[in-house]
């Protein structure tokens, strides 16, 4: 069996508006406490992973980067450590495009990291201005280039469309600078303006201006458009990727396959038991500190674990195989199902089905979240 790790980093130079994942601004001095709690949580759950080969390891964040060439070092050469790691095991790492040298990503390459994922968001300045990064378009493209001149020819980046002011040819330009670059993966989501963010208050206090539905459908239809046709396949709803060059990683969580998850916030899903730590690095620590780590459990149940593992495969270019449902879960799609319900969708164009196969439409595919509400039963 394969297993995925993800570490989680939350450490971030500021807060981006539109961002809700768990993170904290922090001065340096702290992070070589919590490499220590990563270091003893990892030790304290190597027997939960013990009979699996890692074959993914991915450093999210947060902005990983900031810890340095030699904390991470230190953390992959743990991992193989106190894990089974494959030799040919994917290792993420997430970094902002700062001010890193050719230097610095090499030094990040031979410590053990083959792929980098660059939160670009927009290859305009005045957007990531509004979305509160901190780089610079100019900036974005330079990281690329130097991390491709280091040796990680594995790049991906993300883009982020419906942005505050964004318009659909300010969006092409980003789609087209992208592709004109070293990458070979590139992840591009709408943007959803969540509670608890600055993009939520300004929403709220009714100052946030934000593209018509009619633009961000345009920008949504560049995307389908334009990727493809610089040969950058979609594979899953919001992903795209040249040949071989798909995220093993996040294809544990679209396949629905295991994975442990070490840090602060961080999630693990091992059989039907989903473990997520404490969304507080200081408490997480001292937990550490006593290999008690706060954390909360949930034990799905064999409904829950059949509903999920149709979302996540719905997401997928590949869809639901309706004979590996009923394979694993000891009833066929059918009987778990009415008829009615893919019946319906696929009578709205929204979903096909080629021999036992489930497949979203490309029209589905824009309209995922009401597909996915059709087969909510709990």
């Amino acid at each position: 069996m394969t297993v995925g790790v993800y570490i989680h980093i939350p450490f971030c130079e500021s807060h981006c508006y539109y961002c809700a994942f768990y993170s904290a601004v922090e001065r340096a001095d702290v992070y070589d406490t919590y490499l220590d709690a990563l270091l003893r949580e990892m030790e304290a759950r190597a027997e939960d992973i013990a009979a699996a080969t890692v074959d993914s390891i991915y450093l999210g964040g947060g902005t990983p980067s900031l810890f340095g060439p030699e904390r991470i070092g230190e953390l992959l050469a743990a991992c193989r450590r106190f894990f089974t790691v494959s030799a040919d095991c994917e290792v993420t790492m997430e970094a902002n495009p700062a001010s890193l040298s050719v230097d610095d990503y090499r030094r990040y390459c031979h410590g053990g990291v083959n792929r980098l994922s660059l939160g670009v968001q927009s290859f305009s300045d005045r957007h990531l201005q509004r979305a509160g990064r901190l780089h610079t378009a100019h900036e974005a493209r330079q990281a690329v280039q130097r991390a491709y001149r280091a040796g990680l020819t594995n790049i991906s980046i993300d883009l982020m469309y419906g942005l505050p002011a964004q318009s659909s040819a300010s969006f092409q330009h980003s789609l087209l600078t992208a592709v004109h670059l070293p990458v070979s993966h590139i992840s591009v989501y709408g943007l959803t303006v969540e509670e608890g963010t600055y993009f939520g208050r300004l929403q709220q206090q009714g100052r946030l201006q934000l593209p018509s539905e009619t633009e961000e459908w345009r920008m949504y239809q560049d995307m389908c458009r334009i990727l493809p046709h610089y040969g950058f396949d979609r594979y899953e709803i919001a992903n795209f990727a040249r040949n071989g060059k798909r995220s093993r990683h996040n294809q544990k969580y679209w396949h629905y396959m295991p994975y442990l998850g070490l840090g602060a916030a961080a999630t693990s899903f091992l059989g039907r038991q989903r473990r997520t730590n404490i969304a507080d690095w200081k408490q997480y620590v001292a937990g550490t500190a006593r290999y008690s780590s706060p954390y909360e459990t949930e034990t799905l149940t064999e409904e829950q674990l059949a509903e999920e593992y149709v979302f996540m495969h719905l997401r997928t270019r590949k869809g639901v195989d309706t004979v590996a449902f009923a394979r694993r879960f000891g009833i066929s799609f059918c009987d778990f199902y009415p008829p009615s319900v893919a019946a319906g969708l696929q009578a709205e164009g929204l979903l096909t089905q080629i021999g036992s196969t489930l497949r979203l439409t490309p029209r589905g595919m824009a309209l995922a979240n009401r597909v996915m509400a059709k087969f909510i039963l709990t």
